[in-house]
């Protein structure tokens, strides 16, 4: 990001040097004008010589405002740290080196200030300290540049070196799923309301819709500037300042995230990787409140260990946070954790899992009620669902394809629609991992979901198993319904029917309409079975437009007038078309239907309605059949029902005509 933000101990002349950087005095608060004390966020830019402009944040550096310092910092891509030359390493020297290092910001410049005041061998002696104290930290190698803001010594220096550092870092990569972190909001009048942050993930462009989190209102952009100038578009990488629609100023606040709708999901519960200050005074225990601080961001947070009983100075572990209020981050995100009673810095690290499950006790288990769909399917296959850490740790430093592969195997599926929520990258880049993973055959890529390799195998074990069984229940259905597996596999329909195509590529089932078969599987009548069926179809067809009741015609030839077979083979007739179910209680041969429709139609196109009494005398049969025959032609849309007059319908005539 080309936003560079300031970092020091109070009164070591932060202020003075942005002013004297860009000609802007970064302090805006009467009450910091007054003390001459910088109290909350200021902000200024300037354009380097290499053409680049960037925004400079400038934050408080009283203990009191370590608040406000966090949430400028967290967004910065280049810091340049302040040590007065007057007064050498502070306490908040300290403080604000531990937070940039656990923040991993790599790019910076050490600034020695006020060098005016001091002679040079007392200079010496300052750098080569605080060379020593940011040995092993993120600023290790960090040129020191020797500056005076007030007569102008070192500056230009001071600026070519910040052209280099911002040289070094990466354009901002747009992925198509801009954020931004709000650092401010506020009214201007006959404008609205205007909120500003540093644009993260991709580009802003006026008229764009974007989500308000945590709340989840809609906002429309309604104006943008960058750097004080109205502009159409703000790329990543840019502070911005947004003019918002369709939200009052009093329901946003520091801290809140805009989004594309539906890109982030904001969250009370994410899976962490922590490593403690060196300083740390006590060790953590295994659950312990802290205050927490990601992007803008300020909660308070419940920290609970999952691979250690307790954590001592300068180590790392892994955590569970549980945040007082939803809060919009996503994998890799940094965060720091303060302890607020003792005004200390505890530790910090990085997002791994965004939207995490809770887990409980000692061995990590996951409340029954949050069970995932896939350990529904595979159950049998472990009891109880724990976290597995090996599949936490994975995440640390894993690229796409790792974080694709480590979600899918711990979650069994994850939908292609929530992919960049779970691996924020381009989306070209996800595509070509998941090629990469399906190619390799440790995940099946279906048309709307991932599947895990190891879940793609179960699944189709307990397909094959189950439709197996029914197909063995009841051989003369020619297949299990699509509802009836869907809710024995307990998945959503969108899952369900990315499986069945799966399966159905492979060669493992049929789908045909509401019903699922095996690839295998045929109807297959008996011997006797067979003269059956054509006894009733034979029957039907003598009287097509007065049927017999079928388990008349069934018994009058010897077999049982009731019974689950006679069902079973009426069922089957059904399903092979040869008869039409009409109502609950008729059937008819599904030529006498054909020829009903064909003759209705006809007199439709020549007359304006049809009733009850003109179809029958038409199929010279009884109310008892010609009722319910013209419910079905209203119920397959042949006709329409007006009153108690028929009309022709919109599917009077089939597809292809007559």
């Amino acid at each position: 990001m080309f936003v560079i933000a300031t970092a020091g101990h109070i009164d070591h002349g932060k202020s003075t040097l942005v002013e004297a950087l860009t000609g802007i005095h970064p302090d805006r608060l009467k009450e910091e004008k007054e003390r001459g004390m910088t109290i909350d966020l200021g902000f200024a830019h300037f354009t380097l010589p290499s053409g680049r402009e960037v925004g400079v944040v400038d934050v408080p550096g009283h203990h009191r405002f370590i608040r406000n310092m966090l949430a400028g910092v967290g967004g910065t891509g280049v810091v340049m740290f302040v040590v007065a030359a007057t007064e050498s390493w502070m306490p908040q020297s300290q403080e604000h080196l531990e937070i940039v290092d656990l923040l991993g910001v790599e790019r910076g410049v050490i600034v020695l200030s006020k060098v005016d005041l001091v002679e040079d061998e007392w200079i010496d002696m300052v750098e080569e300290e605080v060379r020593d104290k940011v040995r092993g930290t993120s600023l290790e190698k960090a040129p020191v540049v020797r500056v005076s803001a007030v007569r102008g010594d070192g500056l230009e220096e001071l600026v070519s070196e910040l052209d280099r550092q911002i040289a070094r870092i990466p354009e901002p990569e747009d992925v198509g799923r801009p954020r931004m972190w709000i650092d401010r909001a506020f009214t201007i009048r006959g404008t609205g309301t205007v909120v500003t942050g540093a644009l993260e993930g991709g580009s802003l462009k006026l008229e764009d819709e974007l989500e308000l989190l945590p709340s989840g209102d809609l906002v429309r952009v309604r104006g943008l500037q960058t750097y004080g100038r109205r502009v159409e578009a703000v790329p990543a990488g840019r502070r911005a300042a947004v003019n918002l629609a369709g939200v009052d100023v009093g329901d946003v606040e520091r801290g809140d995230v805009l989004a594309g709708p539906g890109h982030i999901r904001a969250s009370e519960r994410f899976n962490v990787a922590l490593r403690t200050v060196a300083s740390l005074e006590r060790p953590v225990e295994r659950e312990a409140t802290f205050k927490l601080h990601v992007g803008t961001a300020e909660r308070l947070a419940r920290v609970k260990l999952l691979d250690k009983e307790t954590v001592g100075p300068g180590e790392e572990v892994l955590a569970q946070v549980e945040v007082d209020r939803p809060c919009a981050v996503q994998w890799n995100d940094r965060l720091v954790l303060r302890d607020p009673a003792r005004q200390a810095t505890v530790g910090g690290g990085k997002v791994l899992v965004a939207a995490a499950r809770r887990v409980r006790g000692k061995s990590h288990r996951y409340p029954r009620s949050e069970r995932s769909a896939v350990h529904r399917v595979l159950a049998g296959e472990r009891e109880e669902e724990r976290l597995d850490l090996g599949l936490l740790r994975a995440r640390l430093h894993a690229g796409p394809a790792q974080l694709i592969e480590v979600e899918v195997t711990e979650q069994g599926w994850i939908d292609r629609r929530n992919l960049q929520q779970v691996a924020p990258f381009a989306s070209e880049r996800l595509e070509e991992a998941v090629g990469e993973l399906a190619r390799a055959g440790r995940l099946r890529a279906l048309s709307t979901y991932l599947v895990s390799a190891p879940a793609w195998s179960k699944l189709k074990e307990r397909v094959e198993s189950e439709l197996a069984a029914y197909h063995a229940e009841y051989p003369l259905r020619s297949g299990l319904p699509r509802e009836t597996l869907r809710s024995s596999l307990g998945v959503d329909w969108r899952l369900f029917d990315a499986i069945v195509d799966g399966l159905e590529q492979e060669g493992v089932l049929v789908s045909e309409g509401a019903r699922v078969k095996l690839a295998g599987h045929e109807v297959r009548f008996s011997a006797e079975e067979e003269r059956l069926c054509e006894l009733i179809v034979g029957a039907l067809r003598a009287a097509p437009f007065a049927p017999p009741d079928v388990k008349e015609v069934a018994g009058r030839h010897g077999y049982a007038a009731d019974g689950d077979e006679l069902d079973e083979i009426i069922g089957a007739l059904v399903e092979q078309g040869k008869l039409v179910r009409v109502g609950k209680e008729l059937l008819f041969a599904a030529e006498a239907i054909e020829e009903i429709r064909r003759r209705v139609v006809a007199y439709l196109k020549v007359n304006p309605s049809i009733d009850v009494a003109v179809l029958r005398d038409m199929l010279a049969t009884t109310r008892k059949y010609a009722v319910p025959l013209l419910e079905y032609l209203d119920q397959i849309e042949v006709t329409r029902r007006v009153g108690d007059l028929r009309v022709l319908g919109p599917r009077a005539v089939p597809a292809g005509g007559e």
